[in-house]
């Protein structure tokens, strides 16, 4: 339900900006944490300071203070977030025997149609691009490195936030006139959780 919102609230602010040019419209980031509990962020009520980047982030953006997902599952919550639709209209009913299909309309290829920059980079085998979730970016950073890896491992394969966040903030500060939309979906806290220095 509030995946379907989310993603109307963006189009209906972006559709509303139809009087402006392309280039004055805002740019949009949207950020995936998997399996990342909202209390743990300062913007939420978490007074340990542990978040200050997405804090100051959330303080210029806009938050959510209630939301919801269809499933606890990545890649059909995933799909129902890019589509705006629940899981038995999009196709995606789990993790790893369903691909998100060319029929579906994704936020990004509605961003594409109104003139957005598009791109992603994301830091986990299922949001990689053969899940379906490319469609209308014009850029998918999503290389995992998964040489030697067996299939039945592949589900380990990620990549750190310092990976996806790097790709991600070179694409965004290419030159171009155009606004853009990115997505960033970040996969570290996700068991087996290994925590970085210090």
């Amino acid at each position: 339900m509030v995946r379907t919102f989310l993603v109307a609230v963006v189009m209906g602010a972006l559709l509303g900006c139809k009087g402006e040019s392309v280039e004055e419209r805002p740019n949009v980031l949207m950020i995936t944490l998997d399996t990342f509990r909202a209390d743990a962020l300062g913007v939420y009520g978490n007074q340990k300071g542990g978040t200050p980047y997405l804090d100051a982030l959330a303080e210029r953006g806009t938050v959510f203070e209630n939301a919801y997902t269809v499933t606890p599952l990545t890649i059909p919550a995933h799909a129902s977030l890019m589509t705006g639709v629940y899981p038995p209209r999009h196709g995606v009913q789990g993790n790893g025997d369903f691909v998100l299909q060319d029929a579906a309309i994704t936020i990004a290829e509605r961003m594409l149609a109104i003139g957005y920059r598009t791109g992603a980079s994301v830091g986990a085998e299922v949001t990689s691009r053969h899940w379906g979730f490319e469609q209308g970016f014009q850029e998918y950073f999503d290389e995992m490195n998964p040489q030697g890896v067996h299939a039945e491992d592949r589900w380990k394969v990620e990549r750190p936030a310092a990976a996806v966040l790097g790709d991600i903030q070179k694409w965004i500060g290419l030159d171009s006139e155009l606004p853009w939309f990115a997505w960033v979906h970040l996969f570290d806290a996700h068991h087996p959780y290994v925590p970085i220095e210090p």
